[in-house]
């Protein structure tokens, strides 16, 4: 069985409200990759060490569930990871573009039992076992994001299904990923978002004022995923979103992108958004005039990643 290249996914709307069945549109991420290989144990490779190690103990978790083990052929990796077996990765782990879910995708790519057309596979048995196996490192899990990164193209879900988007995707030169130097757990946050909903007035905030936006920007996106992604109404949406997400989702928002955040919705320079759960690792930014929003992140010290799809 090949070794091949997995990518992360760039969930672009859709966090956080997913959880409460809205929609959401994922896509596979050029800008990073991870693959299987295999080490001389003799050599010192601490990334393959402790890889390895990861990799063994969720191997474990597998072996104990059996409905997973029907779809993977678990003895087989576990043999390759006493022979050595690691993931290579250039993926920063906790910053919000999937690792967890590269690591699922790559294992179910290289063990799965089923050799079915990968067009013929049914989206949501498959969302359900990724649920499952990411169970391991969530708790709570959408399943998109190891979703994509299987598929390898635009996935959006929305009404309880799954449509595997298969188009042409330009119109993305405005985006970036911003480096907040921070590292977070998503566990955590999914479970603090989880609690604020117990609240009535916050969840109805949610439901009646965030979620129809999101549903709105990404049937806007979805619909001109081959052109470009600027028109007024797409752009004034977002900066709704933006905007709501300061207010609804502080906690997921360190303090040393809370000004930055600011300064965008006061000028309309740029627009930021949570990436995945937030809390740190990359957010997500649109700008139409990125020669003067670069110098704002820049000169706070935070990187700038492009977006490659």
């Amino acid at each position: 069985m090949q070794n091949e290249f997995v990518y992360p996914k760039l969930l672009l709307f859709g966090e956080y409200s997913v959880l409460l069945n809205g929609s959401a549109i994922s896509f596979p991420l050029k800008s990073f990759s991870a693959k299987f290989d295999f080490w001389d144990k003799s050599l010192e490779n601490e990334q393959a060490f402790i890889s390895n190690n990861n990799l063994i103990a969720f191997s474990t978790f597998l072996s104990n569930d059996k409905n997973l083990k029907s779809h993977i052929s678990v003895d087989i990796f576990k043999d390759d990871l006493n022979n050595g077996m690691y993931l290579w990765s250039d993926i920063p782990i906790g910053y919000g573009i999937g690792s967890s879910g590269v690591l699922c995708a790559s294992i179910y790519k290289k063990y799965k039992i089923e050799r079915q057309n990968i067009l013929d596979v049914n989206l949501i048995s498959l969302k359900n076992m990724f649920v499952a196996m990411e169970a391991y490192f969530h708790g709570k899990s959408s399943g998109l994001d190891p979703l994509t990164s299987y598929l390898n193209t635009p996935v959006l879900m929305k009404n309880s299904d799954i449509y595997r988007v298969q188009t042409e995707v330009s119109g993305f030169e405005n985006w970036a990923l911003i480096d907040s130097n921070v590292e977070r757990k998503t566990d955590s946050l999914v479970k603090l978002f989880l609690a604020k909903c117990e609240d009535s007035d916050y969840l109805k905030e949610i439901r009646i004022n965030y979620i129809p936006q999101v549903e709105k920007i990404i049937d806007n996106i979805n619909a001109n995923l081959n052109k470009k992604q600027s028109d007024e109404e797409t752009l004034q949406i977002l900066r709704s979103i933006s905007r709501m997400q300061y207010l609804y989702f502080d906690e997921m928002i360190p303090d040393n992108i809370k000004d930055i955040w600011q300064y965008g919705l006061d000028t309309g320079l740029y627009s930021l958004k949570l990436l995945g759960a937030g809390g740190g690792g990359f957010f997500l930014c649109y700008s139409n005039s990125w020669k003067k929003a670069a110098n704002i992140f820049t000169d706070r010290g935070l990187k700038i990643e492009s977006v490659k799809l």
